[in-house]
């Protein structure tokens, strides 16, 4: 069978019931998430983005999001903070930076955080499920979306946090590090796939 074949064979199996048992990207996100207000001033918002270990964060108005920010906005730092296509970095990585990073003498633009956050705020709906993320996240070449309930951000979902999901979704048994190549536990256990398995 060729990969075009898998593939078919694997639409037709993840039914439109099937996709509608997905976990939503309320269940996968992030929940604990920094955002700063429109009218914080610069370097209280750069010492919090040291505090927290983060390079960049969503800004609201009230409880709604309204852009993001990061640290090359707000500091001296001549850091890119854009991609050529308009994209803020903010959507384009996942990882955390070491605090060290953020500490080695930068030093904040006056102003507030409006004066120099990009407004441009790409969200998907906490009731949405993972496969609308991953489309979501695949379409505009991002790796982490701003989760909405209606206008408020309720929290962040990344690429990692749709697959983790999708993984227990799948086979919701398999502890973290017990999947070994070749479809076996580790220690040579056969694996048994725990849910709906393809024809």
């Amino acid at each position: 069978m060729n990969e075009r074949q898998d593939r078919s064979n694997f639409a037709a199996w993840l039914s439109a019931e099937a996709i509608r048992s997905l976990p939503t990207v309320d269940e996968v996100m992030i929940r604990d998430v920094l955002a700063l207000t429109e009218d914080m001033p610069r370097d209280m918002a750069l010492r919090l983005l040291a505090q927290h270990d983060v390079l960049s964060v969503p800004v609201v108005r009230g409880s709604t999001p309204v852009g993001v920010v990061s640290v090359g906005d707000l500091a001296e730092t001549g850091a890119a903070t854009c991609c050529d296509d308009g994209y803020p970095l903010y959507y384009r990585y996942e990882d955390h930076v070491p605090r060290a990073w953020l500490e080695r003498g930068l030093v904040a633009r006056p102003g507030q955080v409006h004066d120099v956050m990009h407004p441009f705020v790409l969200s998907i709906e906490a009731s949405a499920n993972l496969v609308q993320a991953a489309h979501r996240m695949l379409s505009e070449n991002v790796r982490r979306l701003l989760v909405r309930d209606g206008t408020d951000l309720v929290g962040v979902v990344t690429g990692s946090d749709l697959l983790g999901g999708l993984a227990r979704w799948f086979a919701p048994d398999v502890t973290r590090g017990a999947y070994a190549p070749g479809g076996l536990v580790a220690g040579g256990e056969e694996r048994v796939m725990a849910g709906p398995v393809p024809p």
